[in-house]
């Protein structure tokens, strides 16, 4: 995502534009980047058993068996739709 915008900010013709481009882009990230820091912080200060890599554990096999699976699931001519 960093490269796309840097590719954007690149041939936005001035360096000012440049610049305005990164900084817009940096301003509209940094609300998801504080959120992750923030929600990783306490899931560091929850981390005081094993029940909490089940539920980890759970979860990544959980998103793993969708990425398979999903395709098949979907509507033959969504799934067309989405490959054009």
């Amino acid at each position: 995502m960093v490269y796309s915008i840097l590719l954007v900010a690149a041939l936005s013709g001035t360096a000012a534009n440049g610049a305005a481009t990164m900084l817009c882009f940096g301003i509209g990230t940094l609300p998801a980047v504080l959120s992750a820091g923030l929600a990783s912080a306490q899931v560091l200060r929850l981390r005081s058993g094993p029940r909490l890599n089940v539920v980890f554990g759970l979860l990544l096999l959980g998103f793993g068996i969708l990425t398979v699976v999903a395709p098949w699931a979907m509507p033959f001519q969504l799934h067309m739709n989405m490959a054009m």
